[in-house]
């Protein structure tokens, strides 16, 4: 299919779709979305940079990042930059900001710069995700997130935090607070870790107390604020803080030792992550452990593979994941029973 196929659907001239596609000269608003709309029904690509190519090939894949500033990004792509030095592909980054809806644009934006593949670092799936996926003639997948009938590959986030909030209640702490995030669309830290949490207290018959719960944001600034709300809102306080990152569970640290609360022996803190940071709080952070370097190599590698050999990358994959017991849920870094 060429411009002039596109044009001839959309009722308009080839210089009129050339402008839309290269977002150049004037164009109506109403004109643009009725062209957009047939570029996207029937999933043309401008010809920019395979035309050059014998084999059709750009040897490149896209990498949509949900922010920069952050450690587990930086392992990812990291990993994903390594092994794509080995196979001889380049890369294109998209920055979403934490925004599930910009992931969307971003699949189209570069699906159009002519990626042979991508891998999304989601914040939040929805059905229109998948809607966007399965239209793409090229093989995505997706990281932090999981969807039926997508190739997924994530952490085991619901055990993972079921199995460091049984550590926690086995060394005695009984009334654990959880510090989530309010992002509704993310599954996997705000749905399955708070699972976790609620699985761990159902599994020693302990009543779920929702004023033990607040939301907020991926910061630190954000972990002390709920803290400070669940401590001070709560006539019978906490005896322990299970919070779905380690940053937010740094947060709830400053707060309590602000107010000069023992922890572990007052109010135990665990986080989800290994954040640098984690093992140079006082006292250091019990927390779990994601490898995302590994994670990172087996979402190229597959991609590459995907491409290469024309497969259809598919399943959930669970990532292992381990938990590191430090001092601020026990002073020993174990229980005794």
């Amino acid at each position: 299919m060429q411009i002039k196929d596109i044009a001839r659907l959309a009722g308009v001239s080839a210089s009129t779709v050339s402008r839309v596609l290269n977002n150049s000269g004037y164009v109506s608003e109403e004109i643009r979305k009725k062209v957009q709309a047939v570029i996207d029904e029937t999933g043309y690509r401008p010809n920019q940079i395979a035309k050059s190519l014998k084999d059709k090939s750009t040897k490149t894949i896209g990498i949509i990042i949900p922010q920069i500033a952050s450690e587990t990004m930086a392992k990812l792509v990291e990993a994903a930059y390594q092994c794509c030095n080995k196979k001889g592909y380049k890369i294109l980054m998209e920055n979403t900001q934490l925004d599930s809806q910009r992931e969307i644009e971003c699949l189209k934006s570069l699906y159009h710069q002519q990626v042979e593949g991508i891998l999304l670092m989601s914040v939040g799936l929805s059905s229109e995700h998948k809607r966007i996926i399965d239209s793409l003639n090229i093989p995505v997948i997706v990281t932090g997130q999981a969807m039926e009938g997508l190739c997924c590959y994530t952490h085991d986030n619901r055990n993972a935090a079921k199995d460091l909030v049984c550590k926690m209640i086995e060394c005695g702490k009984k009334r654990i607070a959880l510090l989530n995030v309010d992002i509704q669309e993310d599954d996997s830290i705000r749905v399955q870790r708070e699972l976790g949490y609620r699985d761990a207290l159902a599994l020693h018959n302990i009543e779920f107390d929702p004023e033990l719960v607040r939301y907020g944001k991926f910061t630190i600034a954000s972990g002390t604020e709920m803290m400070e709300k669940i401590w001070n809102e709560n006539q019978i306080k906490p005896d322990g803080v299970f919070a779905v990152t380690d940053k937010i569970a740094i947060g709830a640290m400053r707060f309590l030792v602000k107010e000069k609360i023992n922890i572990p022996l007052e109010c135990a803190v665990a986080g989800v992550g290994n954040n640098k940071l984690s093992e140079f709080t006082d006292p250091a952070l019990t927390t779990v452990e994601y490898h995302y370097f590994e994670l990172g190599t087996a979402v190229t590698e597959k991609l590459i593979d995907s491409i290469e050999n024309r497969t259809k990358a598919e399943g959930i994959h669970l990532i292992k994941y381990d938990i590191i017991e430090r001092s601020s849920t026990n002073e020993q870094h174990s229980c005794n029973g």
